[in-house]
């Protein structure tokens, strides 16, 4: 199994980059309602790009999705739910202009108000680069 570790996208990233969160209800909570998911939702997570200049490609390798009820949540805390990527995706975020989305996974949670949400990436301990950034012309 791969290490990974939550890290903040670098300068492209942080411009190019957003986390899209889908959240649909699973229980209606109405008379009668028997369903045993009453209280409980989907976390849908998918991952975008705005168009960007000045790159020919910018590589992250997401290894999960990590989300808390907490703000103040650190790494080892418990109550992190995770949609975990086996293996996981390396992407090139400039493929995913223009409203292409790519799929990160989803999963079943209880209903709540969710803080934190972390965007786990592999580390770069192979070749090629496992989160990259290559200028025009340039070498990651």
């Amino acid at each position: 199994m791969t290490r990974t570790r939550s890290r903040l996208l670098g300068p492209a990233g942080v411009l190019a980059a957003t986390l899209l969160l889908f959240g649909c209800g699973g229980g209606g909570g109405g008379s009668g309602d028997s369903d045993s998911t009453a209280g409980a939702g989907t976390l849908r997570v998918s991952l975008t790009d705005a168009p960007a200049c000045g790159y020919d490609a910018v590589f992250v390798t997401v290894a999960g999705v990590r989300v808390h009820q907490s703000a103040t949540a650190a790494d080892g805390q418990a109550g992190w739910s995770e949609i975990a990527m086996d293996p996981p995706r390396r992407i090139d975020l400039l493929s995913l202009s223009n409203g292409v989305l790519q799929e990160l996974g989803q999963m079943a949670l209880p209903a709540g108000n969710y803080q934190q949400v972390r965007l786990v990436l592999a580390d770069n301990g192979a070749v090629p680069l496992a989160n990259a950034v290559t200028p025009n012309g340039g070498m990651q």
